[in-house]
């Protein structure tokens, strides 16, 4: 469901952009402690939000990634080819989301919902207030970070390749997950290593836990 959800919107600002004529070839850059309002979107350059700046809308980019300095702020940000850094203090009042790309949170950085169908989602003392989601990438939670909804491994379409190598989802230094964490696939391997006071306080669905 993700990969045609994610599909269908990352079509929606290329076209826009190709009907309003702008420069998709562009980066796009807020300078510190600046503030925008409207959305940003860009097809062939990256989109950076520099320190304290504040951007009162998304953050859009199909073939670069989207970095969100210490202390920024932004309505959402996604990305299609490129990844999704979010700097220490940084906040996302929606949903950070990469197709193919990494997203990562740093220190007291926050989100309300976080996604990626390929690339691995880390969260490092950070805090996702809703659900986070992933159709094929690995989740790792450190350094006290906290998932207020439930982690959910979306199905993948077509039949499970038997023989892949498990999904791993890492939960440790005190990290806690409020909500369950659902495979939605009973077929597909996933494995959760809790480690180091990582826990989870709902239930396990369909995925083989072990503490370390």
């Amino acid at each position: 469901m993700m990969e045609k959800r994610a599909a269908f919107l990352f079509g929606l600002p290329v076209l826009a952009l190709l009907c309003v004529g702008a420069d998709v070839n562009s980066s796009i850059k807020v300078p510190a402690g600046e503030e925008r309002d409207g959305d940003l979107s860009t097809v062939n350059g990256g989109i950076t939000v520099e320190e304290n700046a504040k951007v009162r809308g998304s953050c859009r980019s199909v073939n670069g990634g989207i970095t969100l300095g210490d202390g920024a702020e932004a309505g959402s940000l996604s990305a299609v080819n490129g990844g999704i850094r979010i700097g220490e203090g940084g906040v996302v009042h929606g949903e950070a989301s990469s197709v193919n790309g990494p997203v990562s949170l740093d220190r007291r950085s926050s989100a309300n919902e976080v996604s990626s169908v390929n690339g691995a989602i880390t969260l490092a003392g950070a805090e996702v207030t809703s659900d986070l989601r992933t159709v094929n990438g690995g989740i790792t939670l450190r350094e006290g970070a906290i998932v207020g909804g439930d982690i959910v491994i979306e199905a993948i379409h077509g039949k499970p390749d038997r023989d892949a190598e498990p999904l791993t989802i890492e939960i440790e230094g005190g990290s806690i997950l409020k909500g369950n964490l659902i495979v939605e696939e009973k077929a597909r391997k996933v494995k959760v290593y809790l480690r180091d006071g990582g826990r989870i306080q709902g239930r396990v669905e369909n995925a083989e836990v072990i503490q370390d």
